[in-house]
């Protein structure tokens, strides 16, 4: 959903450094990653489509960062590494990086093997050293026939754009093939919205490059609080997938009036609130109230499953496919559509490769010699079923062929959850004892179904849940009032009935029912939860009886 690493058009391939910290304050957007302070926060991403070198058009890659609060004396440090693999498994990268404390960029390429290093080409902007806030960064990478690299690009802020000027990367060419991975790293800094394209021509405006006017934000979003490992199972619909982490992790989801989706975490009720986003009156909103409070109505012992994924493994089957074609010079979309397991994990492209192993896919010329640079391929998993297309970009007749008769042309690496290990179910508990003191122990035990993944997250929840529950607090259902479509789940409104149930209190807004009779009249109904408790019990006014004489007699 957000604050994750996961793509939704590519691949995930892994992570490395501190993933833990996600801010919405000083995020670009709505929440970012911010990463650590010596560089070591990375992501390694494979596209949906290896795109080919020495082709027309280029990638355009970018990500929005912002270095508030940050020491621009010390920190700020962004990269992207591109990869491809060409004969032989060879593979050459291309890294991009932009340190904000020097003001420099930097542009190098390298091979990775054998190891062959070259000069980078270093652009110094010291101005950019000078200013903290929110960054566009964007760079077109292009090849040309010959191999050559160009870069260029430009680093945008709100007080000033610096177009960096085009270079070609000097010392090594790149060989025909394929893209392998992106890689992005960042120190002390906050990043979101990377995004990587093939594009036919680098976009000509700020306002193309920055898309600007042509999207609008459709979200917003409380910051993460609990990490994954891996997704449970989930049935349904993507809504009861979203219901079903908001159960897990005491939050509250829902589409505003405006079509806005809102998420909110379970921070807000740790803090009782002492302004209304509403007032609701009897005088004008409100038409019936209902009230209860029950005096046992608490929590006071609270446990939350959770499941440790640490020592699960993944294993990796194979799937080998023996189909041949033929590709005519620019030839689009052959397409092939294989059934997958729904215990499989997602899959990734294959490669382009003269010798068909895991995740790699082989074509040849007439003269069958293996080639590289002509073909496009993607793959991607839709429901129960892998469709992988093939393009030729080439302008020479290219075959889908095996090296000989009955062996694979294609090969995926299809890894799903060694079944032989499960996770270990664990469970983190909390206490009040002054609330067990007054109320006894009151248990409660919150099963998340998979979505807790590590004991600091469980205990987090716990401690939500004791703060919240551990006295009994007010419970207002039935409130039915004129609709307003400002009121949103999770605000905290104002209810001040000075007819019937005589209240003036502040409560959250736990539920909300809109509906429609057969004449029009719209009628809204709400639930809420009291901020506040109604103070601790205690037997105001009660003699507690003497002492009886036990060997008293004929009373």
């Amino acid at each position: 959903m957000h604050g994750g690493a996961a793509a939704d058009i590519g691949y995930l391939l892994g992570l490395g450094g501190d993933w833990s910290h996600w801010a919405r304050r000083d995020a670009p957007w709505e929440c970012a990653v911010t990463g650590a302070s010596d560089g070591t926060t990375w992501a390694k991403y494979s596209p949906e489509k290896r795109t080919v070198t020495r082709t027309n058009g280029g990638l355009w890659v970018e990500a929005w960062v912002d270095n508030t609060d940050f020491n621009p004396a010390e920190d700020g440090t962004f990269s992207f590494t591109l990869s491809w693999v060409s004969a032989g498994g060879k593979v050459h990268s291309v890294t991009i990086g932009l340190d904000f404390h020097t003001g420099s960029i930097t542009y190098s390429i390298r091979q990775v093997n054998p190891p062959v290093e070259t000069s980078p080409l270093v652009t110094t902007i010291p101005d950019i050293a000078g200013y903290a806030g929110r960054w566009h960064l964007g760079f077109w990478v292009a090849v040309s026939a010959s191999g050559v690299v160009t870069v260029s690009g430009h680093v945008l802020s709100k007080y000033k754009q610096w177009a960096i000027t085009e270079g070609d990367l000097p010392g090594i060419t790149l060989p025909p093939g394929c893209l392998g991975d992106l890689t992005v790293r960042l120190g002390a800094i906050r990043a979101e919205a990377v995004q990587l394209s093939r594009l036919r021509e680098k976009p000509p405006t700020d306002e193309d490059r920055m898309q600007q006017g042509k999207w609008r934000k459709g979200a917003t979003l409380d910051a993460p609080t609990a990490p994954l490992r891996m997704i449970p199972a989930v049935s349904g619909s993507a809504w009861d997938a979203i219901t079903e982490i908001a159960r897990a992790t005491l939050s509250t989801c829902e589409f505003d009036s405006a079509g806005i989706f809102r998420w909110r975490g379970p921070g807000r009720w740790q803090t009782t609130p002492d302004a209304p986003d509403l007032t609701l009156t009897s005088r004008r909103d409100i038409a019936s109230v209902t009230a209860t409070e029950e005096i046992d109505a608490c929590r006071n012992r609270i446990g939350v499953k959770w499941q440790s994924w640490q020592g699960v493994k993944s294993k990796n089957d194979s799937l080998r496919v023996i189909n041949t074609y033929r590709f005519a010079p620019g030839e689009p979309g052959l397409r092939i559509v294989w059934p997958i397991g729904g215990d499989d994990l997602d899959i990734v492209p294959p490669v382009t490769a003269g010798t068909v192993t895991a995740n790699t896919i082989r074509f040849v010329t007439q003269d069958g010699n293996p080639v590289f640079g002509a073909m496009e391929v993607s793959a991607t998993r839709v429901g129960g079923k892998i469709y992988v297309r093939m393009d030729n970009v080439s302008d020479k007749t290219v075959w889908l062929w095996p090296p000989k008769t009955g062996d694979a042309t294609i090969e995926f690496s299809t890894p799903h959850i060694d079944s032989a290990v499960s996770p270990s179910d664990i469970e983190t508990t909390d206490e009040d004892d002054e609330s067990q003191r007054a109320y006894g122990v009151q248990d409660f035990v919150h099963d998340p179904r998979g979505w807790i993944q590590d004991d600091a997250s469980a205990a987090t929840l716990a401690s939500a849940i004791r703060s919240a529950g551990a006295w009994p607090v007010p419970l207002l259902s039935d409130i039915e009032i004129l609709a307003d479509p400002r009121i949103e789940l999770g605000d905290v409104v104002r209810i001040q009935d000075a007819t019937g149930a005589a209240l003036d209190t502040l409560a959250w807004v736990i539920g909300i029912k809109t509906s429609a009779d057969g004449g029009g009249a719209v009628k809204q109904t709400l639930t809420l939860r009291g901020t506040t408790v109604n103070g601790r019990p205690a037997d105001a006014g009660l003699t507690p009886d003497p002492p009886i004489e036990p060997t008293t007699k004929n009373l």
